[in-house]
């Protein structure tokens, strides 16, 4: 919470917390709590001296902090004086955007303290998860960190995500969830033949006359071959110049008025 008087450059800033949150329960070790404030490249104490209060009916398991007089609002978030406030990670902005054809994932912490990874999940309905990639955290920050994931394989339409982030005594918390749209592009004149394939040769069909990009991304998404060919506005082949190993591939075709995809079986 910020509050500003009006007709005042400066204000202060409310910081609450709860619980899970990692703070102490010994209301001795609040009056060690700070309101910390990122300027100038580095996080500094914007206090205050007289320490926290409970929040009434709660007993010691939530509270508040209020600074001192700020007139800049860049991030805040909780600082400590000592170890006895274990504060948890301390996720400033999670985003989710169209790349091209994938989605990038940006995360920014301002505190990390005993972290050890995060766990990016993806879902179609922003209700059921699924795992889609592990990132390794930095531990033990007290800087403004970025964190960036590609997903170079998208669902079509809505893509929603969020962050599992995992400390070192495995102990974990779910962030808020976020949304990124790629336009389904994929239509009933678009199809690759045979699927099953061997993967020696390849043929596509493709409502689009002219050079083509034809990529085939293994499951983690990883380039494992792209061929440029001409298709006849309705029919393109491809040869691979080196055998496909047996697995699920996507094959992306790209044209000039969009691009195409398609699960491959090479068995």
């Amino acid at each position: 919470m910020m509050d500003r008087p009006t007709g005042t450059s400066a204000g202060q800033v409310t910081l609450f917390w709860s619980s899970y949150t990692g703070v102490s329960d010994d209301p001795a070790e609040w009056n060690q709590l700070r309101v910390a404030h990122y300027k100038s490249g580095q996080w500094q104490s914007e206090g205050p001296g007289s320490g926290a209060i409970a929040e009434p009916g709660f007993s010691y398991d939530y509270g508040y902090l209020t600074s001192d007089a700020v007139s800049t609002f860049s991030p805040f978030t909780f600082g400590s004086l000592n170890v006895f406030n274990p504060l948890p990670v301390e996720l400033l902005d999670l985003t989710a955007s169209p790349v091209d054809k994938s989605i990038r994932v940006n995360w920014v912490t301002a505190n990390e303290h005993n972290s050890s990874h995060f766990i990016l999940q993806r879902s179609a309905d922003g209700i059921r998860f699924s795992d889609i990639a592990t990132i390794q955290a930095a531990g033990e920050s007290k800087q403004v960190r970025t964190y960036t994931y590609l997903d170079k394989l998208p669902l079509n339409g809505v893509n929603y995500y969020r962050l599992q982030q995992v400390d070192k005594d495995n102990t974990s918390g779910a962030s808020k969830i976020v949304s990124a749209h790629i336009s389904d592009q994929v239509n009933q004149k678009f199809e690759v033949y045979p699927n099953p394939s061997d993967g020696k040769q390849l043929y596509i069909q493709v409502p689009y006359k002219g050079e083509i990009t034809v990529t085939l991304l293994n499951m983690a998404g990883a380039e494992v071959y792209a061929q440029r060919t001409m298709a006849d506005g309705s029919f393109a082949s491809v040869q691979p110049s080196h055998s496909l190993a047996t697995g699920m591939y996507v094959v992306r075709v790209s044209t000039g008025k969009g691009t195409y995809q398609q699960k491959l079986l090479v068995k």
